[in-house]
């Protein structure tokens, strides 16, 4: 849920694609006194590939939006009705400022909006102290958040062509081909189900239901709607503070509780043929 005292659905959930690439220079590490200024780096270049991902918090990347569709009016109304107070999300988190796509507020863009972000750079020497070389290679994971009829195979060959056409001479780049993806994910508010859990919280809660986004993805509902046929409703207690993966992630004590007393009238509402 997106708050502890706030009862929420949600209905979407982002999907993803995911690619991760080396950047290899020389054929081993080099001392960088002996041979820097005269052989690419290949950290720099990792540097500068990643760089170029982004223009001031849009993705730059050919084509990357071009599937997106703009955000329904109604979603932007739901958004907005929330009681977001930024300056307490930015504290929670530790940061100074939000940052993203422009155009957008912070929920809009974490829930509504496609992203790319590096979720790892790294290679050369990393121990205690210093010790100079110039390394043999570079490493980049990347994952791209995805919103509907994005299809995270092309979003993943787009940015690769993108990285392709921009690789420094002197490095060359290798994919890794264990890239992973997932479709965004769309429930309507309106849908029976999401009538009857939506009662069911605002009965559990004593409180109004709102709906809300997802930014992370949850692969396995796409294939249930695709195979089955079939939509999913996210009734979930966890709270959107509680650290996920995360080394202090933790979950609520009420809501052991909470949890199979909800479940419990759902199952009931659903069998009485609620909103059907």
């Amino acid at each position: 849920m997106w708050r502890a005292e706030r009862p929420s659905l949600n209905i979407s959930a982002r999907g993803l694609a995911s690619l991760a690439f080396a950047v290899h220079g020389p054929a081993k590490d080099l001392h960088s006194g002996r041979h820097g200024g005269g052989i690419a780096n290949p950290l720099h270049a990792a540097a500068s590939l990643v760089a170029s991902l982004h223009d001031a918090g849009r993705v730059a990347v050919d084509g990357f939006y071009d599937e997106v569709d703009a955000i329904e009016p109604e979603v932007l109304a739901a958004v907005d009705r929330l009681p977001f107070d930024e300056r307490r999300y930015l504290a929670e988190v530790g940061a100074t400022a939000a940052f993203g796509e422009p155009g957008y507020g912070t929920l809009a863009r974490q829930w509504y909006r496609p992203t790319l972000e590096v979720n790892g750079l790294y290679g050369g020497y990393q121990g205690p102290g210093g010790k100079t070389v110039l390394p043999a290679e570079a490493h980049v994971k990347i994952t791209c958040r995805l919103v509907p009829r994005q299809r995270p195979e092309i979003i993943a060959a787009r940015v690769r062509a993108h990285l392709e056409r921009r690789c420094p001479p002197g490095v060359r780049l290798v994919f890794d081909a264990d890239g992973h993806g997932a479709e965004a994910y769309r429930v309507s508010p309106g849908h029976p189900a999401m009538r009857a859990a939506a009662a069911t919280l605002a009965e559990v809660f004593q409180a109004p239901v709102d709906f809300v986004g997802m930014g992370g993805t949850v692969p396995i509902v796409s294939t249930f709607r695709d195979v089955l046929g079939v939509d999913t409703v996210f009734f979930s207690f966890s709270v959107a503070d509680e650290d996920i993966h995360a080394p202090n992630e933790f979950y609520r004590v009420e809501r052991f509780r909470l949890g199979p007393v909800a479940w419990a009238r759902l199952l009931r509402t659903l069998a009485d043929g609620y909103g059907m």
